[in-house]
């Protein structure tokens, strides 16, 4: 069920976001025009899915067309999103966007030396891959079952940051924050318009063999070291470290129980006739013994043999 979310970022205060692009889609390259070189490339396409934390992310066509219609925006384009590295800008005149059917293509000046260093590893194949800041989103979410959350930006409200990057993939830190509180709140959203939760994953409570550290986790126990002494975690089912996943073997009853069955009845008779048989022979022998020892009298006394 597809959900509808929009969020202001003077309102809720959402932070700006980063979608990286794979090598292959960028198309970067450097073109000389005379004496003026040109970085051109796309920072996003529409359409495609792209995968970020733990769901899927695309732009619509037509999600940039308010944002690069507005007078404030002035974006800048940087190398891996420093501004130390900085090498063009709207407002500068050096830096062009353009929404096509493909996706925001962008064409940047190459006028100082930072400009002609990114040019030149672009040129090499060092940098392939595009990235883009924005923020002050309109989306829309669906949750099909037992599949990855999709999310489509319709519209992009503020743009800041575009350009070339080294590792063209949504896998920092940061970006995995910012993605975990994205999808936190499109649950809740999910939530509250269909009246029921989304479906969890299985937990378990995993237990080390050899420290006793117990933890929650989505795995299953024999796939996750403690994170205590690295040791083999297992399903907690009973009480104390180092207990098995298996049930326990059925012996019988043990000694100290009230009911004793007719099978250990019968053992603890046969124990006790044995016993008597044992205590008679060595009586037995004690009186035969040469110095006429009975079974009462002295036990260190050896026996004829």
């Amino acid at each position: 069920m597809p959900i509808t979310k929009q969020t202001d970022i003077e309102t809720t205060g959402s932070r700006p976001e980063k979608l990286s692009m794979p090598v292959t889609e960028a198309e970067l390259r450097v073109d000389q025009d005379g004496e003026t070189a040109r970085l051109i490339g796309y920072a996003t396409k529409y359409g495609n899915w792209y995968e970020v934390g733990g769901f899927l992310e695309r732009i619509k066509r037509g999600a940039f067309d308010e944002v690069l219609a507005a007078e404030e925006t002035d974006v800048v384009a940087s190398m891996n999103h420093n501004p130390d590295f900085a090498f063009a800008r709207q407002s500068a005149g050096t830096l062009r966007l353009k929404s096509n059917t493909v996706g925001l293509q962008y064409e940047a000046d190459i006028t100082d030396v930072d400009g002609r260093r990114v040019a030149e590893k672009v040129g090499n194949g060092t940098i392939r891959g595009s990235s883009f800041m924005f923020a002050d989103t309109d989306d829309v979410w669906e949750f099909p079952a037992d599949e990855t959350p999709k999310r489509t930006i319709t519209r992009v409200g503020a743009l800041f940051e575009l350009g070339p990057v080294v590792w063209p993939a949504n896998s920092e830190t940061s970006v995995k924050v910012r993605a975990d509180e994205i999808l936190a709140e499109a649950r809740a959203r999910f939530q509250e318009a269909t009246g029921q939760p989304e479906p969890r994953a299985e937990t378990y409570t995993c237990e080390c063999i050899e420290c006793g550290h117990t933890l929650e986790t989505e795995e299953h126990c024999k796939d996750v070291p403690c994170p205590e002494c690295g040791g083999e975690m297992r399903r907690k089912e009973r009480p104390g470290p180092g207990r098995s996943d298996d049930p326990p073997a059925d012996d019988g009853p043990s000694d100290d129980e009230t009911e004793i069955s007719p099978q250990r009845q019968r053992q603890q008779q046969y124990d006790y006739a044995e016993m008597g048989r044992i205590i008679r022979e060595v009586d037995r022998k004690n009186n035969l013994s040469p110095d006429g020892d009975s079974a009462a009298g002295v036990t260190s006394g050896t026996s004829d043999e």
